[in-house]
């Protein structure tokens, strides 16, 4: 059913959908409001969705400008503003977590919606044979030119045979319109024994109007908590290889302020320095920042969460 947004800025054509994760057709119960008028409802299989949602043919002119390097966009991913130094310097988030428990030295690893590329760069540096998909061209033209295995498309483009030991989809899984048919094919891409490590904004994390992925971030479409993620996992054989774990990595609501004060005083005069400066880059050129994820205590209120799973037998329909 095609229907137009009620309210809010979303001009897009909307269409009703049954649950991405289950397939239940009911009335579901609505969780919250997006800055853009569009409805969060959750299924009673944990998943929270936008429904209704906009159609198939409108969802790409969400992704207008997505890596607009701070240009005045209200949506997407200001931050990307890719340099060699950017990547060579930190770490990108996660990573600690799938380095110890995989060994990537000559495995094959796939990075899906890998932007410029950053783990795709962390993967090779790590001896892996790496591999980064996305959608969006800019960023992949970008990476690709500076010697690393990027290409423009979805997990629809690899080659029939083409099969990964790591796979990794950091902030990717809540933007899959089509997430059963998504999940399909993923088991299908997988070695036997292989790693899958799932980020994802903690839709547990996010309590009243000023939860701030209800205000940016309007190109999502799903929202998981632990539970729902390692149940879509599980209904199409994967199994959590530890606990799917909370982390606090940003605030989940929005700031009193939006901008924030200038640097004044003795620290604002030593960025100023030459010399400091250089011994930044020094300590960060050979010394990377870790961009360690910092563990909730009570599991459930940080504003990430990641899981890591690993294939189960092959099951028919692949699905449980």
């Amino acid at each position: 059913m095609h229907t137009e947004s009620p309210q809010g800025t979303c001009v897009l054509p909307l269409e009703t959908i049954p649950c991405p994760a289950c397939g239940e057709q009911e009335e579901y119960k609505q969780v919250a409001k997006r800055r853009d008028g569009l409805a969060i409802v959750r299924c009673r299989c944990g998943l929270a969705f936008v429904n209704p949602r906009p159609t198939a043919e409108a969802i790409p002119e969400m992704y207008a400008n997505y890596y607009c390097g701070g240009q005045g966009a209200a949506t997407g991913y200001v931050a990307y503003a890719p340099t060699i130094q950017s990547l060579q310097t930190s770490y990108p988030w996660g990573w600690e977590l799938i380095a110890k428990r995989a060994t990537l030295r000559g495995a094959r690893t796939l990075d899906i919606g890998c932007a410029y590329g950053k783990m795709v760069y962390w993967m090779h540096r790590a001896g892996a044979r790496a591999t980064g998909i996305d959608l969006l061209p800019d960023g992949v033209r970008w990476g690709h030119g500076h010697g690393l295995d990027l290409r423009v498309g979805t997990l629809d483009d690899l080659a029939g045979d083409e099969q990964f030991d790591v796979v990794t989809l950091m902030d990717v899984i809540e933007h899959i319109p089509d997430l059963s048919g998504f999940m399909a094919k993923l088991g299908k891409i997988m070695k036997p024994g292989g790693l899958v490590m799932v980020q994802t904004p903690n839709f547990g994390a996010y309590r009243g109007p000023r939860s701030i992925h209800l205000h940016t971030s309007l190109e999502h479409l799903l929202y998981f908590e632990a539970a729902s993620l390692d149940g879509l996992l599980r209904r199409h054989g994967f199994e959590p290889v530890t606990p799917t774990s909370a982390y606090c990595v940003i605030p989940t609501e929005l700031p009193e302020r939006e901008i924030s004060p200038p640097v004044s005083g003795l620290r604002a005069v030593m960025k100023r320095l030459p010399v400091f400066a250089r011994l930044v880059q020094v300590k960060r050129r050979f010394f990377p920042l870790g961009n360690r994820y910092s563990e909730d205590a009570t599991k459930t209120a940080g504003s990430t969460i990641v899981g890591i799973y690993r294939p189960t037998l092959p099951i028919a329909g692949g699905e449980v």
